[in-house]
């Protein structure tokens, strides 16, 4: 993938994704051989790659053991021995649990969700294997991570407050884009976090270094600011329309309808407040 988009010229490129169990159409920006995709380990997501049916070792091309099993890029499991699972970590304790055969459950996304079940035998020394596996990979993270630059002022001041202006003004857009997106039902409410999860990222950026904490803090800024001057009642947004409205017809509005409306304000807020807290609840559930 990184060699691709290297080779790829700058503009925009059309990729496939898959979302809620449906492949999806999309368009990237690529700028310098960069898709702004960071790819991490999804150890919560039960789903299986492309399986690697045949290998080189030594010059050969010799058989895998995946190879006379019936799997399917993106199947996900559900799972093992009638015992449901959500993540590999389940996953592994319920191999070891299973004995020497295991009865392992998928589902299909791609076709329809269809579930199957497969059989699958584990040696002894498997087991194991699976006992002692670690959760980090041996392989280093470079062959994985997109190409990224470092961005430095140099010690310049005014060229680290330009670049300080252009990346707020990249979150700013970003954030009414996010926002575009939510009433465009492209982007699910289920990606919004509030408080508990806004501290539980914030705790893992702050173990990466202070740098990586206070740009995370930024990004918070921007996004009350954007939010704070939106056109709606009982914000900065809203009462910068109140001016305006008093501007035109030289007196306020009513005060009735200034109480209506910052009770709607609140209750917006209120229903923002309850969805992201019940997200948050069921992430960390």
């Amino acid at each position: 993938m990184r060699n691709l988009l290297a080779r790829t010229p700058d503009g925009k490129v059309s990729f496939t994704v898959l979302r809620d169990s449906k492949e999806v159409e999309l368009q990237a920006l690529i700028r310098n051989g960069l898709l702004g995709v960071l790819l991490e380990n999804a150890l919560d997501v039960p789903r299986i790659a492309q399986p690697i049916s045949h290998a080189i070792v030594n010059n050969k091309e010799v058989t895998t053991p995946i190879a006379n099993v019936q799997l399917v890029a993106g199947s996900e499991i559900i799972s093992i021995q009638g015992r449901p699972v959500s993540n590999w970590e389940e996953i592994r304790n319920a191999f070891i649990a299973s004995g020497n055969s295991v009865e392992v459950e998928l589902r299909s996304s791609l076709y329809g969700n269809a579930t199957t079940k497969i059989a699958i035998a584990i040696s002894d020394k498997e087991h194991d294997a699976l006992s002692a596996l670690g959760w980090y990979s041996p392989l280093p993270m470079q062959m994985f991570d997109p190409i990224y630059v470092t961005r430095s002022s140099d010690g310049n001041p005014i060229k680290a407050l330009t670049m300080g202006f252009d990346e707020t003004i990249n979150m700013v857009t970003m954030t009414y884009l996010t926002i575009d997106r939510l009433l465009r039902r492209t982007v699910g409410v289920d990606q919004l976090r509030g408080p508990i999860g806004i501290v539980h990222v914030g705790a893992k950026i702050a173990n990466r270094g202070l740098s990586y904490l206070l740009f995370f803090l930024a990004i918070i800024s921007v996004n009350l600011a954007v939010l704070n001057f939106l056109p709606l009642p009982i914000v900065d947004g809203g009462l910068f329309l109140y001016l305006i409205y008093e501007k035109l017809f030289k007196k306020p509005p009513s005060i009735g309808f200034q109480n209506a409306a910052a009770v709607f304000g609140l209750g917006l807020i209120a229903m923002l407040f309850v969805v992201t807290f019940y997200n948050d609840i069921m992430r960390l559930v």
